[in-house]
């Protein structure tokens, strides 16, 4: 018997009326067969938009998850089952429903609306990455009141921000430089602005965060700790304006569409002031010298979208950013004829970066995805002043410039069936590097000195291929693939095959292993010890060879409570770094005539990170508790460092703690409360002094023999949201709060002030940087 029928729609109701099924039987089917097929559609009710990754469970086995289109497709037996929707930020549902012909369900789901902060991974069902909204991300406690999607996730376990306010965040043991960041496809190597206080990334453009850091999807590669995904907003379907404003820095995202269910226009913008919220918090302790410093920094971005009829869509995404950072300082007399010593530092930064993709659908199971990049950054440099030779004054010039663009392809096809899907890809990188050009001038005692070096642009190539799968089968998903990657430069070439794999076990408490091996093929020459970035990119070859990675973790998370509100997690891992690099002992980086960028860096180095990772989240009515902790040991070891014995990490932080709370306190206001701990980083400092004809000179006998004091600060932030009606409903976000509340004086970083001797005395002293205390909280946004 077959049944054709048309416009029979059947709605299964949903407490608070989240969710909406709607069937449309079509086609035909057989009573006398045993099986039936079940597809569809999972859309968004507010933009319509199709919804990715949601999972469809039928008896609690995992039967299918969408596709890119938000299509699925599985069979099942005949009869009553239970059937479960999930995806993280909707409301998850559940029905009993009679299948006994071949059905054709079209699912909209509606995104929660929670006061609090969800700033946690989906335990129940993918433990292996993380995904952070952004408009929960807004109500936490941050720097100045300014929302960092970067910063942010240091609220999660193994996770760790590298120095109060710089840039750049330490995951499991890692360096700041070995974090992948990605807006859309569009990667970013700038690590933040503004010295590290502001994101890399436009808040306003951001839906949500993806973060890994246990299981690396074989698509990604280029670096050996963490992959960050900022996923752009995709639902313009009508105008929308954001403003906000804050101590530091303000901007504005427009989203307009141009042809309704066709095209899009996304446009946006940041800049900062003159820098004088921050400059009074950083100078340098040396009695002997007064520094001023000034930072500002602008940025504009754009993304613009096409939908076509054939169910293909492009897309162009661009940002374009400069940073400019000004230190002047002057050293003070210590004698009445002595002249005054000037020295004034001016580093501009620009990047600019630039992608485009296509997206194809073949039916419900095959997806392409296709896109083409440009990126590139410049480290331009300028070291002038005067500086005191008995009773005259020599002058001094000299610009040092770096640059870093990077060409690339990358293709995807996607094809997914049934409870298992696969991707394919290639992946093109040319990257070109200029190390260091240095122009400029030296007047000493009446002659001149011109300065120049122009080395030749560096070329290096990574050409790679990766395959990907999961596989669901009742309460077990497994993860694997394959990464080919084949790095060239000049005469030297070399070939990696990086396989991963991982397994969960179990649904509500689950049991996960995963492995995998990276690599990176830029090295990052960059300094620790002074307020002025220092961040070049260099090549690898036959003597600094890439960066290799493997990791293996283990993760259980489970829950508590008749309604699931408290959930437990625990991890440990263990990495182990090869081919590692960092500055040779002494070298001075910027303004070097005489050495190579070879001669920058000790390369072969080994490493390892282990640790445990344990976090705990409780929901209550209207608040939300999660705590952090992290224990983690970092270890490198050089041939020509530390006399070839393992030290610790620059970053080895043996304790991390995190608390996040948030409460409701009423309809429009919320509270944020964050408080770190955390041991203090290493630094190396002198461990004696050498008696010379022109004084004292320390002596450097061990690396990172010294740690600086625990850092800990508490942050309090009140938010209170309300609507004002016009010609159109706008909501205003008011943020008031403090920064280090108790005033807590954490170093960034300590050294050693040289040393003279004057009458048989000995002077030289230990000085540092340190600021952030009492820093208040202060943005309001409009939306409308």
């Amino acid at each position: 018997m077959h049944w054709e029928l048309l416009g029979l729609f059947t709605y299964f109701g949903v407490s608070k009326g989240f969710l909406t099924i709607c069937t449309l039987i079509i086609g035909s089917s057989c009573f006398s067969q045993d099986t039936v097929i079940v597809s569809g559609e999972i859309r968004a009710r507010e933009s319509d938009e199709s919804i990715y990754d949601a999972y469809i469970l039928m008896d609690d086995q995992i039967m299918d998850s969408s596709n890119p289109s938000g299509a699925y497709e599985f069979s099942t037996s005949k009869g009553n089952h239970i059937l479960k929707i999930t995806h993280t930020g909707y409301q998850h549902g559940q029905w009993e429903i009679d299948l006994q012909r071949d059905t054709h369900l079209i699912i909209w789901l509606e995104e929660l609306q929670l006061p609090e902060v969800n700033v946690r991974a989906d335990r129940i069902l993918e433990p292996s990455l993380t995904r952070l909204e952004m408009k929960d991300l807004k109500k936490i406690p941050m720097l100045l009141g300014e929302p960092d999607p970067i910063k942010a996730l240091t609220m999660l376990p193994g996770v760790s921000q590298g120095l109060e306010g710089f840039a750049g965040i330490v995951v499991r043991g890692g360096g700041t430089d070995q974090n992948l960041i990605l807006m859309d496809n569009l990667q970013l190597y700038q690590k933040g602005h503004l010295l590290g206080f502001t994101s890399p990334m436009n808040q306003e453009f951001l839906e949500s965060i993806t973060f890994y850091k246990n299981y690396f999807p074989p698509q990604y590669d280029g670096r050996l700790s963490s992959v960050v995904q900022g996923n752009t907003i995709s639902n313009v379907d009508s105008f929308s304006t954001e403003v906000s404003v804050g101590l530091i820095n303000s901007g504005f995202h427009i989203g307009r569409p141009i042809t309704k269910g066709k095209s899009k226009l996304q446009l946006g913008g940041r800049t900062s002031y003159s820098g004088f919220v921050l400059s009074p918090f950083l100078k340098s302790s040396d009695p002997h010298e007064s520094t001023r410093t000034k930072i500002f920094f602008y940025e504009f971005t754009g993304k613009f979208e096409h939908r076509f009829q054939n169910n293909s869509s492009i897309s162009i995404l661009s940002q374009f950013s400069r940073d400019r950072i000004s230190q002047l300082t002057e050293g003070k007399k210590l004698f009445p004829n002595q002249p005054t010593e000037t020295r004034a530092t001016h580093v501009s930064i620009p990047s600019f970066a630039i992608s485009t993709s296509y997206q194809m659908d073949f039916g419900r199971r095959w997806h392409l995805e296709s896109s083409l990049y440009y990126n590139s950054v410049s480290n331009r440099y300028t070291n002038e002043g005067q500086t005191p030779i008995e009773s005259s004054l020599n002058t001094f010039e000299i610009n040092n410039e770096s640059n870093l663009a990077t060409w690339g392809h990358k293709s995807i096809l996607s094809f997914q069936e049934k409870s298992w899907s696969y991707n394919f890809g290639l992946q093109n990188e040319v990257h070109s590097i200029g190390p260091q050009k240095i122009s400029g001038h030296l007047e000493d005692a009446g002659r001149t000195t011109n300065l120049v070096k122009n080395p030749q642009s560096l070329r290096s190539y990574v050409n790679s291929g990766f395959i990907e799968f999961e596989k669901n089968y009742r309460e077990i998903k497994l993860y694997g693939g394959l990464r080919f990657n084949h790095y060239h430069y000049n005469d030297f070439s070399t070939s990696y095959l990086n396989p991963r794999a991982g397994i969960e076990i179990g649904y509500e408490n689950k049991l996960s292993f995963w492995y995998v091996q990276n690599n990176q093929f830029l090295h990052s020459v960059e300094s620790l010890n002074s307020l002025i970035p220092i961040d070049i990119l260099l090549p690898s070859t036959g003597d600094l060879q890439p960066q290799r990675m493997s990791q293996i973790s283990v993760e259980y998370a489970f829950s508590l409570g008749r309604t699931r509100d408290v959930r437990y997690s625990i991890s440990t891992f263990y990495k182990k770094f090869s081919q590692l690099s960092q500055i040779r002992p002494g070298e001075q980086i910027l303004f070097n005539l005489n050495a190579n960028w070879t001669d920058f860096l000790v390369s072969g180095g080994e490493g390892n990170a282990a640790g445990i990772e344990v976090s705990y989240i409780q929901d209550f009515t209207k608040a939300k508790l999660n705590l952090n902790y992290t224990y983690t040991r970092s270890i490198r070891e050089f041939p020509d460092v530390n006399a070839g014995d393992t030290f610790f990490a620059n970053f080895d932080r043996p304790h991390y703690f995190v608390l996040n709370f948030h409460s409701s306190l009423g309809p429009h206001w919320i509270l944020g409360l964050t408080a770190h701990y955390a041991s203090g980083v290493p630094v190396t400092l002198p461990s004696a002094l050498s008696n010379g004809l022109s004084g004292y000179t320390p002596v450097y006998f061990s690396k990172n023999n010294y740690r600086l004091p625990d850092y800990h600060k508490v942050d309090v932030q009140f938010s209170r949201t309300w609507v004002s009606q016009g010609q159109a409903t706008r909501e205003n976000t008011l943020t008031v709060g403090v920064y280090n509340a108790y005033g807590r004086k954490n170093l960034i970083s300590i050294y050693y002030v040289g040393t003279t001797r004057r009458t048989g005395n000995v002077s030289g002293k230990f000085s540092g940087y340190s600021f952030l205390r009492f820093i208040p909280i202060l943005s309001y946004r409009l939306s409308w």
